[in-house]
């Protein structure tokens, strides 16, 4: 249900996973026997053999050194690539933990005498280079074109900051510009050469948590993204940078917590960049809390934040070329401008354009971003808008590898009145009848039918003394 809601609204859905992690913290006196026995047997994780358990601050894992793990969770993600039409997998930062015992895999698996850290970080480029080459061949199969993302920590290691390139454009660098000595993905304890992914363009996407404050002393925003934007110049993976909103409710004084303009600061920073395509921001709940009103951190975000954002193309993959729409057509109805063209076959989605003056197609003229659905291949928009105005529109197409076509654009000045499909009234409506303070009321109607158009929404007002209505 998730996945088709998020389509109807142009929107992709990213399945995000841990992939070893079984818990996140431990008890004293847990052993690998003990998780083991509450994991289904169909589950590898119900052989403690497969298990790595660390302290009770890191918990338990799948243990990365066995070669029957690893294609466990590669089958895993496959089935969920199968099974619903998500856009990409998508990894968290944890993959090895701290404080864990695997000198039996490490000397059963190690047929190049590897030391124990470079051991480790081959572990985790089998998987990756194994589930990467798995997901390529299925979108090739299928024409598909399911993305493989990860989100690291954002330091891969403190260094210089340098980066220069071999002949293949590869990154050539001893890490970002930056200080801090924990959570580098490269070393101990999470032996992720997310470096090495990006080089080798085994991932579509990096997403590295860049989390800390432009003021941080050890790991600056500026340092990082700099960085990160210089080592995918010559990659097609695409770049997004990650604000840690959520630090504006800790303490400390960095400028999350003390500049209100700490976020759009930073994305002003990252746009300096070409190869940063966008932002993720962390967590839900603060940037829910920014959407109600609270600037804290966030002020004058939703002024760069306007217009919804074209998603960037795929550029690791082969490029779906789709043809332009056709037969665009434009007329009022009551409420605005209904636009219909003909639906593009495999579109994923549709971008809409509207200006006062001829289109240019510039994203500040972008006003909606639609899914590909259609009654009888025919596609249909009513922009909600006072149609004593006249308009220029403009649709383009966008592929499965999120290629965009060409645009096709109408002007209003001529548009003659259409009819709009004629729908039944609600006759019933019936509630629960409690009314205890503070329980749920349940509102029920009969639904009504249609032949033609859309699907049928419902908007449900309320009132507590049958005058003002919400």
């Amino acid at each position: 249900w998730v996945i088709e809601e998020t389509h109807k609204r142009g929107i992709e859905f990213h399945a995000w996973m841990n992939p070893y992690r079984i818990t996140a913290s431990g008890k004293k006196g847990v052993t690998a026997a003990k998780v083991a026995s509450k994991i289904p047997s169909y589950n590898i994780g119900s052989n403690p053999d497969n298990l790595l358990v660390s302290s009770e601050t890191y918990g338990t894992i799948l243990n990365p050194g066995i070669p029957e793990v690893r294609t466990f969770i590669v089958d895993t993600c496959m089935e969920v690539i199968e099974k619903y039409d998500v856009d990409a997998i998508h990894f968290d930062d944890y993959f090895y933990i701290s404080s864990v015992d695997d000198e039996r895999e490490y000397q059963k698996y190690n047929p190049n005498n590897l030391k124990k850290d470079d051991w480790r970080r081959e572990q985790v480029n089998l998987f990756i280079k194994g589930l990467s080459d798995e997901m390529r061949a299925y979108n090739k199969k299928t024409g598909r074109r399911v993305q493989l993302g990860i989100a690291p920590s954002g330091i891969w290691r403190s260094g210089d900051g340098k980066v220069t390139y071999d002949a293949n454009g590869n990154a050539i660098t001893n890490g970002s510009g930056t200080t801090s000595s924990t959570l580098q993905d490269y070393g101990d304890y999470l032996y992720a050469d997310t470096l090495k992914w990006v080089n080798n363009e085994w991932i579509d996407y990096i997403l590295p948590q860049s989390y800390w404050a432009i003021e941080h002393g050890s790991a600056g925003y500026p340092d990082l993204i700099k960085w990160w934007a210089q080592v995918v110049k010559y990659k097609k993976v695409n770049l997004y940078a990650a604000l840690g909103l959520y630090m504006r409710n800790e303490k400390g004084g960095s400028s999350w917590t003390n500049n209100d303009l700490e976020g759009y600061n930073q994305i002003m920073y990252g746009s300096k960049y070409d190869t940063v395509h966008g932002y993720s921001v962390y967590d839900f709940k603060s940037l829910r809390a920014s959407a109600s009103g609270s600037d804290r951190g966030f002020k004058k975000v939703n002024e760069l934040w306007s217009k919804p954002a074209i998603l960037p193309e795929i550029k690791t993959m082969d490029k779906i070329v789709i043809d332009t729409p056709k037969n665009l057509t434009v007329g009022k109805v009551i409420n605005g401008y209904r636009l219909q063209f003909d639906e593009v076959e495999n579109a994923k989605f549709y971008v809409i354009y509207r200006s006062s003056k001829e289109l240019t197609y510039s994203p500040n003229e972008v006003i909606d971003i639609i899914g590909n659905q259609s009654y009888e291949k025919i596609v249909n928009y009513v922009d909600l808008i006072d149609t004593k105005d006249n308009y220029y529109y403009g649709i383009k197409a966008q592929s499965y590898s999120l290629t965009l076509t060409d645009g096709v654009s109408i002007e209003t000045t001529n548009s003659i009145k259409v009819d709009e499909a004629p729908i039944e009234k609600v006759d019933t409506i019936i509630t629960s009848s409690n009314l205890i303070v503070n329980s749920k009321l349940d509102v029920k109607w009969r639904k009504i039918y249609h032949s033609v158009g859309d699907e049928i929404n419902y908007e449900l007002y309320y009132s507590t003394d049958a005058n003002t209505w919400k």
